[in-house]
């Protein structure tokens, strides 16, 4: 999705135009294959794992000087992912129960994700992280009660990471449920 844009060499007796020709070589930087001219070089997803140089000839009214050609640059990696959907957020919204994040959508092939459960005023903002709340789910504690939630979703590939993109905060989180302890009695 990057474009690669080119800057000429120094050469000598005046050149008054120049020939660019970008190849794609292997990892190495040899075995190159032309890819065609101009100053600018959009990488496309057929250059992922690639390397990308110039080769360059200056002419003038005396001619053509020979080409030069530019070191390769480092391998062609994708691009960070971007996201397109927010995560979303699902379970029972009470104390003691599990909450699970689940992807949003994102660009350019995530390989790994990192999370970040935050804790909310009961209007759902002010959020605040949860120490140590960095898994995909989420049990829900006392100190919830009352309060929203989100999840923060980070998507990673070779490119790097994305930014972090946050779901829509949770309803207000209930207490727990009563639980019957002893079995009521009649008396007469």
């Amino acid at each position: 999705g990057e474009t690669l844009k080119e800057a000429h060499g120094s050469w000598s007796n005046g050149p008054t135009s120049y020939a660019i020709e970008w190849q794609r070589c292997d990892p190495s930087g040899e075995n190159c294959a032309t890819q065609g001219g101009g100053n600018e070089y959009p990488l496309t997803a057929a250059d992922l794992g690639h390397t990308i140089r110039i080769v360059e000839t200056a002419s003038n009214a005396g001619g053509a000087g020979e080409p030069s050609t530019s070191a390769p640059t480092a391998r062609v990696v994708a691009a960070a992912p971007v996201n397109t959907a927010p995560p979303t957020i699902s379970g029972h919204l009470v104390q003691n129960e599990t909450l699970t994040e689940a992807h949003g959508s994102w660009t350019n092939e995530p390989s790994s994700y990192g999370y970040q459960w935050e804790r909310c005023s009961g209007a759902g903002t002010e959020c605040k992280p949860i120490s140590g709340a960095t898994e995909q789910t989420y049990v829900l504690t006392a100190a919830d009660v009352g309060r929203r939630l989100v999840v923060t979703e980070t998507a990673s590939n070779a490119g790097g990471d994305s930014k972090p993109q946050a779901s829509l905060p949770t309803a207000a989180v209930e207490p727990p449920f009563p639980v019957n302890t002893a079995p009521p009695t009649i008396s007469e």
